[in-house]
């Protein structure tokens, strides 16, 4: 079938041919949105990489619609929702003040939607991609050694209208939902389990919370068990979970393809 697409102003049509040889509209969307979702699909080199970075950013990499974010926090001592309990057996959380080392998260976007979150934990500040992580000790993030599954965090449900945002407000605003959202036993194979035998002053939360009231530093100087690989292979197996297509876009049906991708304009009105 013969396509053809038509810009005019600040609309993208797509006509096809029938049979009669006459062309029909059959599909409109806005310019820019159509523009937005072609950007999207180029290679990476071709991209518009200009972006506000969100406090605390160290790194970014984008590979196609992939965008990955890797955020730095200082150490510091939060405050935090605990409970020994799964999420729906309703049993009680207690609040808590726990110490933590440099905490280093990863975070994968497609099209600028939320896809996935790494955490992990350093006993300094990033220097360079070459830097090895540690495995943390949390609730609610993946204890599993094998380095697909390991140090995922667990997000439940998302913010209200995050995917309205943009990036530099989803990541800040993603980060604070974990933090304040309650951990608790839902992670079977959690890291906070994986890591009790690592040191006694945080074989239990109690002890923890005892510890960092008294020396909260010592979380700097805890053996912590090594994640198995360094900052850029962390990097390069978030944006691998989420493999993209660099499409070839020689002919009207492939740009064809990226109008379906995007919401129809409404039809312009006719004169009377």
């Amino acid at each position: 079938m013969e396509e053809r697409l038509e810009i005019a102003g600040e609309t993208v049509a797509l006509y096809r041919r029938r049979a009669d040889g006459s062309w029909i509209l059959n599909r409109r969307g806005a310019l820019v949105d159509f523009l937005r979702e072609l950007a999207s699909v180029l290679p990476g080199r071709l991209r518009d990489q200009t972006l506000l970075l969100p406090p605390g950013t160290r790194v970014v990499r984008t590979a196609g619609p992939n965008t990955a974010f890797v955020v730095e926090t200082a150490p510091q001592v939060r405050r935090l929702r605990w409970g020994s309990s799964r999420m729906g057996d309703g049993g009680p959380y207690r609040e808590v003040r726990l110490a933590f080392p440099y905490v280093i998260v990863l975070l994968l976007f497609f099209r600028e939607e939320f896809e996935e979150m790494r955490l992990y934990y350093r006993t300094g500040p990033l220097e360079a991609l070459t830097d090895p992580l540690l495995r943390p000790n949390l609730l609610n993030v993946q204890g599993d050694t094998d380095l697909m599954a390991s140090c995922r965090a667990c997000v439940r449900g998302r913010p209200a209208g995050l995917d309205y945002s943009p990036i530099a407000e989803q990541v800040p605003r993603l980060l604070e939902y974990f933090w304040e959202t309650g951990f608790n036993a839902d992670v079977e194979d959690n890291a906070f389990v994986r890591s009790q035998s690592l040191d006694p002053r945080i074989a239990t939360v109690e002890a923890w919370e005892a510890t960092s009231a008294a020396d909260p530093l010592f979380i700097l100087r805890l053996p912590w068990a090594p994640a198995g690989l360094a900052l850029r292979e962390a990097i390069d197996r978030l944006v691998a979970l989420r493999p993209h297509q660099v499409h070839r876009l020689g002919d009207a049906a492939a740009l064809a393809d990226l109008l379906y991708r995007i919401p129809e304009a409404r039809p312009e009105p006719r004169d009377a």
